[in-house]
Order: structure tokens, then C-alpha cells, then sequence
């Protein structure tokens, strides 16, 4: 009955262990910070444009104010969820756009993580590492549809705060399997089979502000949480 309360906290403390590997690395998270620096300026970009277009987007979503002073209350607690999902998505595109752009830098560090883990690792070429950017792309997109779609929806808007923790934890737990020659669906057939596990990873990730602090340590925790998935799948 409890099984996913137990696999959500142990997806959380997951980055407990990727924090001592880093410590324990300490090149690796200068390196793994760099990127950060990029997605906060995106980030201020965005939430530049947002603040911008706040109203045109809320009255774009939300349904005109009602007349009727019985159903404002409704229209008001919408148009603060609606605020707050805006809000906590503003930060999700800077992340994604980095994830993107240092692909190849975060594949390197699995790597790392993966060969520490388990002694051995068979890396792929350094031109097919760039190609993760293209796979980076398209799991990109999906994320991002996902989630428009969600907000977009009335009823699902409000649930567009949880769909981002799934999402986002499968974003960072996805290399090894990449590397693994996996195809788009079959990673994402493994990320849905281990939902829990892998939602609160990503719980941390949709924490305003915590993205771009946490992003460094997100690329080795979701790597040493999918190893151990798998290997725990081939033990059984």
C-alpha cells in the first residue's frame, strides 16, 4: 500500500548520494555549475518576458471574470492557481534549454558516475555524445507539449505543478539508458514503469530558484538512481 510513498522519498534522497559524489569529484561539479550560469540569464529572460505578458496570458487561459458574485470566488482561486502554475513553469524552460545545449558535458559526467559505480563502462565516441543533443531535443519538445497541454486544459491546469516532477527527474535519470542505445519509447516505457521513484527526484527540480542549484548534483543522483533500477532489474 505504501510502496510508492516509499519509492517517492527514496527518488528524493537520491541526491543526497549524488552530493557526495561530487564532493568526492570536485572537478566534475565546477564543471557541472557552468551550465547554471547560462540557465539563470535565460532565466531572467523569461521571467522578464512573463511579467511582461502576465495579464494577456491569465485572461488567454481563464474564462472571462463572471458577472454573478457567486461564482467570483471560483474565478479568483483559478486565477491564483493559474498565477502559481505560470510561475513555477516560468523556471522549467531555462532548465530544459541548458539540458540541451550541455547534453554532451552531462553525458561525460554519467559517464564518470556510471564507471565509478560499476568498474566498467563502454563510452560512446564523442561524435555520437553530440548527437545527444538531437535525442535532448526531442525529449525537449514532448516535455514541453506535455505540459502546455496540461495547463491549458481546464481541471488539468492544476495538476500542470505535478506533471513537471515526473517529467523532470526523467530528464536527468535518462543518460545511461540513452547511452544504453535505447529508443525515445523505450526510455520512457522504463521512466513510467519506476513513476514514483523517479516523481520525487524530480520533486526538488520544480522548486523555484532550486533548478539551477540543484541541476549539478540532479546529473549524478539520476544517474546512480537509474543504474541502480537497472540493476536491480537484472538481479530479479
Amino acid at each position: 500500500m505504501f510502496k510508492f510513498f516509499r519509492q517517492t522519498v527514496a527518488g528524493m534522497k537520491v541526491y543526497h548520494e549524488g552530493w557526495r559524489w561530487l564532493r568526492a569529484h570536485p572537478l566534475y561539479l565546477i564543471l557541472l555549475f557552468l551550465p547554471s550560469l547560462l540557465g539563470l540569464l535565460a532565466l531572467a529572460l523569461i521571467l522578464g518576458w512573463v511579467w511582461h505578458k502576465f495579464d494577456y496570458l491569465v485572461t488567454t487561459i481563464l474564462f472571462d471574470k463572471p458577472e454573478s458574485l457567486i461564482y467570483r470566488p471560483i474565478y479568483y482561486l483559478l486565477y491564483a492557481l493559474l498565477s502559481v502554475v505560470m510561475f513555477v513553469m516560468s523556471f522549467i524552460p531555462p532548465l530544459l534549454v541548458t539540458t540541451i545545449i550541455s547534453a554532451p558535458l552531462y553525458e561525460h559526467v554519467s559517464c564518470a558516475v556510471e564507471r565509478s559505480l560499476t568498474g566498467n563502462l563502454v563510452e560512446a565516441p564523442w561524435y555520437k555524445a553530440l548527437g545527444l543533443m538531437l535525442e535532448e531535443l526531442k525529449k525537449v519538445l514532448f516535455i514541453t507539449v506535455f505540459m502546455v497541454i496540461a495547463m491549458l486544459i481546464p481541471g488539468l491546469n492544476v495538476l500542470a505543478l505535478l506533471a513537471p516532477a515526473f517529467l523532470l527527474g526523467w530528464e536527468f535519470c535518462d543518460y545511461p539508458l540513452a547511452r544504453r542505445g535505447w529508443t525515445f519509447r523505450q526510455r520512457l516505457r522504463f521512466s513510467m514503469r519506476n513513476f514514483w521513484t523517479i516523481s520525487g527526484f524530480g520533486l526538488w527540480l520544480i522548486i523555484p530558484f532550486m533548478q539551477f542549484i540543484l541541476a549539478p548534483i540532479a546529473v549524478v543522483g539520476g544517474t546512480i538512481a537509474s543504474i541502480r533500477i537497472l540493476n536491480e532489474s537484472t538481479q530479479k
